[in-house]
Order: structure tokens, then C-alpha cells, then sequence
């Protein structure tokens, strides 16, 4: 019973306090030199800045994961809290990514040395109804390289530098190993709507109505004890009885608003062809 939205996004990370450290294998074809540097463990103290923009047209709604009014100091004194998601910080450590998305310690360790790739996934779940304030995004992070992979594991790439030393033509071949984010963003929200909510309530009713002659349907003319249900529904008078059922239903009905007539006209004789009536509902059961 509430009109929805999707979300259009915008988002975007950048690394703070510098480039990443990263293992790096460098190969020189000409001199068939080959240095491999080890990764850096305090690459877990580095810092990513997520900014994320979304907008719901329907609601004319536009939300950001940063606070609108927060001072131009408070993006670089916090960290991302998942105790407190109001705090609106998308600042997250390089250690709190790897730590939420590989609960092993040795994984994660070969992670940093033979790098990996992680899906940050952004939610709004909003509910117009109340206060705007009160939608906040809610992050999910999830390792997506295979952790058993025997063959190329981890997330790596190739760049070359060209140059020429005298007459000769060099290259250096560079294999990189790092850590890569792949960014997520999907967005719902809601708001009450009473034209939703009287058209459901009329399918609702007009649904009852169908059951009913579908489930008498199925039962008379389906199951294999059909003539039993159909005995129990319907009962067959004849003639003088038909007039004498008919008659006193009538004059009991009536008991309550007239009074009854001093003479009673004789009774009318009636063909002798059998009727059906539909039994009451409360005969419907087995004594």
C-alpha cells in the first residue's frame, strides 16, 4: 500500500594520505632483471573516501552519505562507525574492509601480498513517511576473488614503460598487485498512498466473490465424492411439500413486522415436478 521509487546514483572513492602500497614485480626484458618488493602491512591504516549521491524523482528526494551540515573539519577527524550510522562518516580503513569482507587472518595477509578485489555495496531503503533524515545508507562489503584459487590468485595487472637508451629500444614491464573496489549502489523507498491502497482493498473483495464460485465449482463437478457435496447442497422437494417449505419461510419472516391474517386462502395445487433448493449452510455439516 505505498508508491515506490528507484534510485538514480552517482558514486565515486578516492584514496586519502597517498597512493596505495603494493607488490610489485618488475621485469626488464632487455637486461632479464627480476625484483619483486614486499607489500606493506601498514597499507591497512590507509583510508578510502566513498561519495555517493541519490536521487528519487517520484518523491523529488535527492540523499547523499555525507551530512549537510557538518563543518569543513569533521571529514578529516572521522571514520566510518556501524554503531552509528546517523554520524553519516564514509571514510573507511583499508583495515576495516579487509577485516568485514575475509574473517581468515592468513587470507587476508595474502590478500595484501598477492591483492584481491572487494565489492562495496551501497543501500538506501528509504520510507518517505517519515523524517528524510532518517534515510541512511547501509554498506556491505564482499570478497569476490576465489580464495582457493591455485592458479593467478589474487588481482594483479600488467603496464609497461617504454624508453631508449642510445639506439636501443627498452621496455620495463611492470606487474602490479592491489587491492580493487568494486562500488554497488541500489536504492528503494516508499510512501503511503491511499489510491494503492482502495484498489488492492477492491481486488480483495472482488477475489472473494470469484473463490466462492470456483471453490463450488471444483466440488460439484471435480472431485471424485461430488455427488455426496451435492447432496448435502441442494435438497430435492416435491409438489405440496415445495409450497408448504415456501410458506412458512415466508410467514416466518414476516412474524416480526405484520400480523397474521384471520383466514388463511386454501392451499394451490402445484404440478408434480420436483424442485431443488439450495440447503442453509448450517445443514451442511454431518450431524
Amino acid at each position: 500500500m505505498s508508491a515506490s521509487s528507484v534510485a538514480k546514483c552517482s558514486s565515486g572513492f578516492t584514496a586519502r594520505s597517498g597512493p596505495l602500497p603494493r607488490a610489485v614485480r618488475v621485469v626488464s626484458r632487455a637486461h632479464g632483471v627480476f625484483r619483486k618488493s614486499t607489500p606493506l602491512i601498514e597499507v591497512q591504516n590507509f583510508t578510502v573516501y566513498i561519495r555517493n549521491n541519490v536521487i528519487f524523482r517520484k518523491f523529488n528526494q535527492r540523499r547523499r552519505n555525507i551530512r549537510d551540515s557538518g563543518g569543513e573539519g569533521y571529514l578529516s577527524s572521522c571514520h566510518y562507525d556501524p554503531a552509528h550510522p546517523e554520524d553519516l562518516c564514509p571514510i573507511f580503513s583499508i583495515g576495516y574492509i579487509l577485516n568485514t569482507s575475509e574473517s581468515d587472518p592468513e587470507q587476508r595477509e595474502l590478500m595484501l601480498a598477492q591483492g584481491g578485489m572487494i565489492e562495496i555495496t551501497v543501500t538506501w531503503d528509504c520510507n518517505f513517511d517519515r523524517d528524510p533524515s532518517q534515510c541512511l545508507p547501509q554498506y556491505q562489503f564482499l570478497r569476490l576473488d576465489s580464495r582457493d584459487a591455485q592458479d593467478y590468485p589474487g588481482y594483479n595487472f600488467r603496464y609497461a614503460e617504454y624508453y631508449r637508451e642510445g639506439s636501443t629500444d627498452r621496455r620495463t614491464l611492470y606487474k602490479a598487485y592491489g587491492l580493487r573496489f568494486v562500488i554497488v549502489v541500489s536504492g528503494t523507498a516508499g510512501k503511503f498512498n491511499a489510491v494503492p491502497l482502495a484498489m488492492n482493498i477492491g481486488s480483495g473483495l472482488g477475489l472473494l466473490g470469484v473463490v466462492t464460485v470456483i471453490c463450488d465449482f471444483i466440488v460439484l463437478n471435480v472431485l471424485q465424492k461430488r455427488s455426496f457435496y451435492r447432496d448435502k447442497k441442494f435438497e430435492d422437494v416435491h409438489a405440496d411439500d415445495a409450497y408448504k417449505v415456501s410458506t412458512q419461510a415466508g410467514r416466518h419472516s414476516r412474524s416480526h413486522s405484520t400480523r397474521a391474517a384471520s383466514t388463511t386462502e386454501p392451499a394451490t395445487e402445484l404440478p408434480s415436478t420436483a424442485v431443488r433448493r439450495a440447503r442453509p449452510r448450517s445443514d451442511l455439516a454431518d450431524p
